[in-house]
């Protein structure tokens, strides 16, 4: 085949691949359709614990599976976002404007880890903090976030640890379907390790430099 008739062919598959990614969003999307929206952010988010820190939210997934995205209600899009803690809970403010809001009394569980959402980083690059989606609806979720500076990403596990433990009763997430397996061992501070994963990345890497198995947002 000619150098020009390779050029066509390329061409012709980008398209073709990008719609069956836009196919299979969809097609998850509609079989979400019973997964609740999550609450509004309150007007009154109560006392500040930790400002801003300037990270990217890389998505939602079922609780216990790095893959099974949530992308439902726009929680399986890609985002730069700034996170913040306040007494009331933890807000995630994203690029389009959206805050994705975590309340306090809907969180279970906060650690680092390597993958979330269909990406792996070095080290344990991702904060992942565990909560229930939804007013009134047990749903079990993981919503994975990477945070620009290593320091910024220990000060968010720190603080919402902190949340954690001023519930008057801490239900700790349920372990998932493939039991301590996939978990492996425990750190000795109630947080488990994956498996054969290095300490937290001290390298300097940016969130941009994370593996992206999905299509991203646009906006």
């Amino acid at each position: 085949m000619s150098e020009q008739g390779a050029g066509v062919l390329v061409l012709l598959t980008i398209p073709v691949l990008w719609a069956l990614m836009w196919w299979g969003w969809r097609r998850r999307s509609r079989r979400q359709a019973d997964v609740p929206e999550p609450v509004a952010a309150p007007g009154e988010p109560g006392e500040p614990l930790l400002g801003p820190r300037e990270g990217v939210y890389v998505g939602t997934t079922t609780q216990g599976d790095w893959l099974d995205r949530v992308v439902a209600h726009g929680l399986g899009r890609r985002s730069r976002c700034d996170v913040a803690v306040f007494a009331g809970g933890v807000s995630v403010a994203l690029e389009a404007g959206d805050v994705l809001w975590l309340p306090v009394d809907r969180l279970r569980r906060v650690r680092r880890d390597t993958a979330q959402a269909g990406k792996v980083v070095r080290g344990e690059g991702f904060v992942v903090i565990s909560w229930l989606l939804g007013p009134g609806d047990d749903r079990p979720v993981d919503s994975g976030l990477r945070l620009r500076r290593e320091q910024d990403a220990d000060a968010l596990v720190t603080a919402v640890a902190g949340l954690l433990a001023r519930q008057p009763e801490h239900h700790p997430a349920p372990e998932d379907q493939h039991g301590d397996d996939q978990h492996g061992e425990d750190r000795g501070d109630g947080t488990p390790r994956r498996p054969g994963t290095a300490p937290p990345d001290v390298t300097g890497e940016t969130p941009d430099e994370s593996t992206d198995e999905g299509p991203r947002s646009t906006s």
